[in-house]
Order: structure tokens, then C-alpha cells, then sequence
């Protein structure tokens, strides 16, 4: 079955595990009190399952640090190994409110954040370009990785459903606009992922390639795509592959062996 199939590409793979749990907001002031010791249990269930087989493993929340009810997130992070992946969004996401909470908590949480997710939209990406003090902060004192924005889709799609994917125009930074902002990176903030990683020299690879996303239906997937079963998993892997390679002419790059390739999906 699919999840065999997972099993035999990541485990082959991998000698360690991260386990990202996402929502949706987890910690929502919305999110009723006693779903906390449902994530309690889980952590602890798949914790269980990992020192039986003794495959390291790590698990993180992902949240936009946008709640008021910090104490149930303290209280969580004493019971069980959590560290916290955030978000952060330079242009259009927060209202004066929200910003002032999100920094609230960043100082709250500050100790527990392991990483700061940041989205390339063309706003972002002029704010931070035309100076963004609080990314400058961001950049001194967490790990930044720098996220590729995906087409927009009404739920996971699947192999023959690749038409329904929606750009947003005034979000999808152009492929000069990407090159521009990376050597501005480079020039600036030589900590961010994959500017640091490039920088040293590294083996290219791409992360996405090796995850796997297990959705409330108990469905798999990988970023916005839905698997059928296991032979929509690899048409939907070689056709991204593909579109990707036709349209980007990799292989006559001298740089290839050491690029990060960034989103297939914006092929």
C-alpha cells in the first residue's frame, strides 16, 4: 500500500526523524483545552513507536505565535519534547494587533524556537528588500528558511488534476524577482536556508523530496498534492520532476550539482 511506500523511501533513507505537527493554528485560543492532551498522547504514542525500532526522532509545532492563552502551550512543552516552528510573513499578514502579540511571544517562546519559516511572496520579498528591522532581529537570533509560495489549490490535488492550480499573481514572485532577493540574501543575510547552504559549498538537495505529509483523512501526501494510491505517488512525482528539469534546463548549469532546485510545483 501507499504507506509502505513511504516506509521504504524514507526509512531507506533517513537515520533520524522530524515530525512537524500543523494545523490550522494548534494553538489557537479557539482549540478547546482538553485537545492538548490529545497531542500530549500522540507525541508520546509515536515517540513509543520510534525508541522501539530506536530511530531517533523530533518533533515540532508549527504556529504563527498569533494566540493569547501561552500557558497550555508552557504546560505542553514541560510534558514532552516540543520544539516550536513559526512563522513570520515580512507584508500582509498581520494587523497592529497581531504583530504586537506575535512579538509578544516570540519573546515568550524564544528559547523554544527552532526555526522561522518566512514565505517568498513578491510582497514579502520587496518589504525585506526595502528593510524590515523586525527580519533583521529574526535573522540575529533564529535559524530562517526561506519557503518558496505555492499556487493556491481548494484542498490536495492529484496527478490529473495539475489545472487547478491557482496563481495569485501579486504573490508569485517572477523567477528575476527570486534571483534578485537571493543575491540580496547573499550580500545581507548570509544565515538564512538555502543562502548558508550554498554559500558553503554544500551537495545540493531538496528537502520536499524526502517528506511526507499525513492529513486529517489519515490520506498521504507531499506539500499540496493528495496521493490515490501508489502509482498516483510516483506519476506525480515524475511529472513535477519533469516540468521541472524541461522547463529550468538543469543539467547544462555548472551550479547543478550543488543546487537546491527550489519548488517544483511553481514549474
Amino acid at each position: 500500500g501507499l504507506g509502505d511506500v513511504y516506509k521504504r523511501q524514507l526509512f531507506g533513507r533517513k537515520d533520524y526523524f522530524s515530525i512537524i505537527l500543523m494545523g490550522g493554528e494548534l494553538f489557537g485560543d479557539n482549540v478547546p483545552d482538553h485537545i492538548f492532551e490529545d497531542y500530549k498522547k500522540l507525541i508520546n504514542k509515536i515517540q513509543s513507536w520510534f525508541d522501539d525500532k530506536d530511530i531517533p526522532v523530533s518533533f515540532f509545532v508549527l504556529s504563527n505565535l498569533v494566540f493569547t492563552k501561552t500557558e497550555r502551550a508552557f504546560n505542553l512543552r514541560g510534558q514532552v519534547p516540543l520544539g516550536l516552528n513559526i512563522s513570520y510573513d515580512p507584508a500582509g499578514r498581520f494587523s497592529v494587533y497581531s504583530k504586537e502579540l506575535f512579538e509578544k511571544n516570540v519573546e515568550l517562546f524564544k528559547q523554544h524556537i527552532i526555526n522561522v519559516g518566512v514565505t517568498m511572496t513578491k510582497p514579502s520579498i520587496r518589504k525585506i528588500m526595502q528593510g524590515d528591522p523586525y527580519f533583521d532581529y529574526m535573522h540575529d537570533n533564529f535559524r530562517i528558511d526561506l519557503d518558496y509560495y505555492n499556487p493556491i489549490t481548494d484542498g490536495g490535488v492529484h496527478t490529473d488534476d495539475f489545472d487547478k492550480l491557482e496563481v495569485i499573481p501579486s504573490l508569485f514572485p517572477t523567477d528575476t524577482d527570486l534571483r534578485d532577493f537571493f543575491i540580496y540574501i547573499r550580500e545581507n543575510y548570509t544565515k538564512c536556508f538555502p543562502v548558508n547552504y550554498l554559500l558553503e559549498e554544500a551537495k545540493g538537495k531538496t528537502s520536499c523530496q524526502d517528506t511526507a505529509h499525513i492529513l486529517a483523512d489519515n490520506s498521504i501526501g507531499r506539500c499540496i498534492f493528495k496521493y490515490k494510491d501508489e502509482a498516483d505517488y510516483d506519476n506525480i512525482k515524475s511529472k513535477l520532476e519533469q516540468k521541472w528539469f524541461e522547463n529550468h534546463n538543469c543539467l547544462e548549469c555548472p551550479f547543478f550539482d550543488k543546487c537546491v532546485l527550489g519548488c517544483f510545483v511553481s514549474a
